[in-house]
């Protein structure tokens, strides 16, 4: 009986956490594009500003990649500067430099280059301001 209870409890808990984790999920709200610069003929680098934050919460800044179909897909870097520099080393490969907090960053990025997949090579220098 007391076996029954413990694992209906993780069970609610469970439920509620996941409910809750989607209810109070940050929306996004990419009101203004503040950068974009070509990887190659089919890949780019795009940022936008988020604004969902209001007067009391300073603006983060979502950059892309985009690749041949032109879908967003997940922000390979989240950060609070609208400035970075990136130095484009081949097709598949760029740096990326900037001075500022970083919230987010992956290098697991995969494009499509109307072909085939081709997995991206992100290197990522930060700098505190």
């Amino acid at each position: 009986m007391q076996k029954i209870k413990v694992i209906s409890l993780i069970a609610l808990g469970a439920i509620i956490a996941i409910a809750a984790s989607e209810f109070l999920k940050p929306e996004l709200e990419l009101d203004k594009q503040v950068f974009e610069i070509p990887i190659s003929k089919t890949v780019s680098v795009e940022g936008f500003r988020n604004n969902s934050g209001g007067a009391t919460v300073g603006f983060r800044y979502y950059y892309y990649v985009t690749d041949a179909n032109q879908e967003r897909q997940k922000p390979f870097l989240v950060t609070d500067s609208q400035k970075l520099d990136i130095k484009v080393n081949s097709d598949t490969s760029f740096s990326v430099s900037v001075d500022s907090n970083i919230y987010q960053f992956t290098n697991m990025v995969w494009v499509d280059d109307g072909e085939q997949l081709t997995a991206l090579d992100i290197s990522l220098e930060a700098h505190r301001p």
